[in-house]
């Protein structure tokens, strides 16, 4: 499960936690980029060994009560060496509003 919490009201940007019974822990931060038509969402996470970033392509917005739904690509690189960022997997997520 992902927590994204702003650091002001209003704001595109913020932290983020992550906690799951089969994986470590972790926590990073996550912005709203608002280039060109479509607007992306990206986090990144830090963890002992290595920094994964996800970045959501596609997003499908929702009002309240309805489900948020994001699709996206995951990319990680060893802590040691940033430069080696690769695509390691892609992700489907949604949450109710």
């Amino acid at each position: 499960r992902a927590t994204f919490s702003l650091n002001a009201p209003g704001a595109l940007e913020g932290t983020v936690s992550y906690e799951s019974p089969c994986v470590d822990s972790s926590v990073g931060t996550w912005k709203i980029m608002l280039d060109g038509d479509k607007p992306t969402m990206g986090w990144a996470l830090d963890y002992a060994k290595s920094r994964v970033l996800y970045s959501a392509l596609q997003v499908e917005g929702a009002r309240p009560g309805g489900t948020v739904k994001a699709r996206g690509t995951i990319r990680a690189a060893p802590r040691a060496a940033p430069d080696q960022l690769r695509q390691v997997g892609t992700f489907d997520a949604k949450t109710k509003l």
